[in-house]
């Protein structure tokens, strides 16, 4: 990420590495400042923020996903979200 700090795959790898290792917050800093730039950061944003119990934030960025065009994939993880709060 530091080599190529604009690459959103990278920001994306990341930020499931923190989430692996629960590291919740820094994973929402990662992914905060890029989740509006596809659907799949957003919903590890949003993922991010349920783990960290952060349910209210979760549901508002799990709203303006619904808005968004998404492959079947991505509304199955959204779906598993929504349930999740």
């Amino acid at each position: 990420v530091g080599l190529s700090p604009n690459n959103l795959d990278f920001k994306d790898t990341l930020a499931s590495i923190l989430i692996a290792a629960k590291e919740y917050d820094e994973a929402i800093d990662v992914l905060s400042p890029v989740a509006t730039q596809s659907v799949d950061l957003s919903l590890n944003l949003a993922e991010a923020y349920i783990l960290s119990g952060k349910n209210d934030v979760a549901k508002r960025a799990l709203g303006n996903l619904s808005k968004m065009s998404m492959t079947p994939e991505q509304k199955k993880k959204h779906e598993e979200l929504e349930k999740a709060l």
